[in-house]
């Protein structure tokens, strides 16, 4: 009885959500609204390919911060600083391959 009832509410509640919401179809509504810029150009716009290769860049040395900061607090051991030396050199001779073969020219 109980079910039936919640059922027959929920219906009501769903029927008049439709009727109430029922409106006239504009071609406005139908496009999203994106800071009152109109979308009538195309959404995909191409993107240079150096650009694409400082956001690499900046992501390998971004990584090299994330994961090499902590073990700065082990620093007072020798096998530790040969593991930072060693990574520190191997960026650093990527970035000057990098520069040397013309990749972070605009």
């Amino acid at each position: 009885m109980f079910a039936g009832l919640m059922l027959l509410l929920l219906s009501l509640v769903l029927l008049i959500n439709s009727i109430s919401s029922m409106k006239l179809k504009n071609v406005f509504n139908d496009m999203p609204f994106e800071c009152g810029i109109s979308s009538n150009l195309s959404s995909r716009k191409p993107y240079s390919m150096p650009f694409f290769f400082y956001m690499l860049i900046f992501l390998l040395f971004d990584m090299k911060v994330i994961l090499i900061f902590p073990f700065s607090f082990f620093t007072h051991t020798l096998k530790f600083m040969k593991f930072y030396l060693m990574i520190m050199i191997i960026l650093v001779l990527s970035l000057i391959f990098e520069g040397g073969m013309g990749s972070l020219k605009w």
